[in-house]
């Protein structure tokens, strides 16, 4: 038996399996965030920077069932 048909065939097997559960996989929603534009604040003083975020449709940026009121 050559070691190719020895070791090949359960290669290819076991890279079949892990390609098929990666694609049955579900991805969970994520928060993105969306870059940054450039500020310049002055040493040891407060500033203001604004950011921005892309949650998902029916999410929340905390929790898509957040368990308190102020988080709605």
């Amino acid at each position: 038996m050559s070691i190719l048909s020895k070791f090949g065939l359960p290669l290819l097997l076991v890279a079949i399996f892990a390609s098929a559960q990666e694609q049955m996989a579900v991805k969970a929603p994520s928060v993105s965030q969306l870059p940054a534009s450039m500020t310049s604040i002055p040493g040891g003083r407060p500033g203001t920077v604004q950011l921005g975020f892309r949650v998902p449709r029916g999410f929340h940026i905390n929790s898509n069932t957040p368990k308190s009121e102020f988080l709605i």
